[in-house]
């Protein structure tokens, strides 16, 4: 990023034509290939890909893990987080990235996740998840809140927005770098149409 903020072409990695939530932990970037979107305009794939990006660069694919229509995709602390939709929300060990180790699936038709420290918020089609993985041999849900919502209605969006900032500031401790993170999720959020 330029110091004006603008960003500045260093690299690429070519992959399927596919929605691509990718998230980092620095050295790997974890990037979802979904086939059954609207994003998909070539057949395409279902795969969970890990790709080196230390040197940024030159960006190496490492691994690829089949999934059977995986949407978001977070980590934290080398807890790796896979909505796998239908399949559920897959839980991984990234330890040892580029090969992971699976830890569990839970029950969720996860869509996307939010990390923060040691928990993760986890949107589902008509629920909110709250899920603590603080203890990797002890991953659970804390919360699980139903959304009844017209997503066609404003009113009932920001209501969504007002409880996903609301759990935000109760699940974390407002370091600066959270702080940060959150006001910059706040921006985002806000500014749903």
């Amino acid at each position: 990023i330029a110091p004006d903020g603008t960003p500045e072409y260093i690299s690429e990695y070519q992959h399927f034509t596919s929605c691509d939530p990718v998230a980092t932990d620095g050295q790997y970037a974890y990037v979802t290939l979904r086939s059954a979107n609207e994003c998909n305009l070539n057949g395409g794939i279902d795969v969970l890909e890990v790709i080196d990006v230390s040197d940024i660069q030159n960006p190496v694919l490492m691994r690829q893990y089949e999934m059977e229509g995986p949407l978001g995709v977070g980590i934290r602390n080398d807890v790796l987080f896979v909505c796998d939709v239908e399949a559920g929300l897959k839980i991984f060990n990234a330890q040892n990235a580029p090969n992971l180790t699976p830890i569990t699936t839970l029950d969720i038709e996860a869509r996307d996740v939010i990390m923060l420290e040691t928990t993760a918020l986890v949107l589902a089609p008509n629920k909110i998840f709250q899920v603590d993985f603080s203890d990797i041999n002890d991953i659970k849900i804390l919360i699980e809140e139903l959304l009844d919502i017209d997503r066609n209605n404003i009113n009932d969006r920001q209501n969504i927005i007002d409880m996903i900032n609301g759990l935000i500031i109760n699940c974390i401790n407002l370091s600066e770098n959270n702080r940060e993170l959150y006001l910059t999720y706040s921006e985002t959020v806000t500014n749903i149409n």
